[in-house]
């Protein structure tokens, strides 16, 4: 998969398209699925009206998002489309992000794959933390059964609804196979015994 910067590692997945960003006009208010640049859109559902979804960018930032609603939508997500592949038991997707919010935020991260008509999606292991100093943070979503054929995968982010502007001065998506590296293990209760 190429990442946001051009590096590559071994997957079925091209993001290439998300170097593009940097050549859009991120300025004004967002229409609802229109691609920001090959692979990266912006979307939420038709329950949300009176949207006022604003991009921007400043200085050094790739991409500042800020939503509001007059009635609040039932969701409002920033999709990474990684494309067509089959994923194995124990691989894992990356999203790496530099960036930060105007309040403290605990964004929801999870992958979709749609196979047939039929979408599966997998939460991430942990949440994307952002607060109002710039900092650089890693969302793991783990696989835990093999991909039965070859699917269409999106990672989505889960975006505030209530206005709070995020900011993002980079990002990377990273597969990870399950061969290369341990796996993550997810945190329960037994995990913290002492």
């Amino acid at each position: 998969m190429n990442t946001g910067s051009g590096e590559t590692s071994a997957t079925p997945f091209d993001m290439a398209g998300l170097r593009g960003l940097g050549d859009a006009d991120l300025s004004g208010p967002a229409v609802n699925n229109a691609r920001l640049c090959p692979g990266l859109y912006l979307s939420w559902d038709d329950g949300g009206t009176g949207s006022d979804v604003t991009l921007s960018r400043d200085g050094d930032e790739m991409l500042a998002i800020q939503g509001g609603f007059e009635q609040m939508p039932t969701w409002f997500t920033l999709n990474f489309e990684l494309g067509a592949g089959r994923l194995g038991a124990g691989d894992r997707i990356a999203l790496i992000v530099e960036g930060h919010a105007e309040d403290a935020v605990s964004l929801p991260v999870f992958l979709r794959s749609t196979a047939a008509g039929q979408a599966d999606d997998i939460d991430a292991l942990n949440l994307l933390e952002l607060g109002p100093e710039t900092t650089i943070n890693t969302v793991i979503v783990q696989l835990d059964w093999p991909a039965e054929a070859e699917s269409f995968h999106t990672l989505l982010v889960k975006l505030p609804k209530d206005g709070t502007k995020v900011v993002l001065r980079n990002f990377r998506v990273i597969h990870v196979p399950a061969g290369r590296g341990p796996r993550v293990g997810r945190k329960t209760l037994s995990s913290f015994a002492v």
